[in-house]
């Protein structure tokens, strides 16, 4: 999945970063491991940011796959299915989440 920050500058792999939640500034920074993090997102409150953080969480759940494989229980092979739609999550502004 992609993360895009609020103004759209930063478009960061989900599975290549870790999110930071900074309580003192009320913004979410994505770390790559490489330097400097990433403004991600700003928030009013600490409730909207703990919200954006649980709604990437949730849009990041919404994805299935599956490789495929022999069944252990019985005697047939399941083949791989993937439910890609676009997996994109952009931080919403702050007028745009609701407590």
């Amino acid at each position: 999945m992609r993360i895009i920050s609020q103004d759209g500058g930063i478009d960061l792999p989900y599975d290549n970063v870790i999110l930071e939640a900074m309580y003192d500034c009320k913004s979410i920074f994505a770390h790559t491991g490489t330097g400097q993090p990433y403004r991600m997102a700003e928030y009013s409150s600490v409730e909207k940011m703990d919200k954006a953080m649980e709604m990437v969480r949730s849009k990041y759940g919404e994805y299935l796959y599956g490789e495929g494989g022999a069944m252990a229980t019985a005697n047939f092979y399941v083949p791989a299915f993937a439910f890609t739609p676009p997996k994109v999550f952009r931080f919403p502004e702050d007028d745009e989440v609701k407590l």
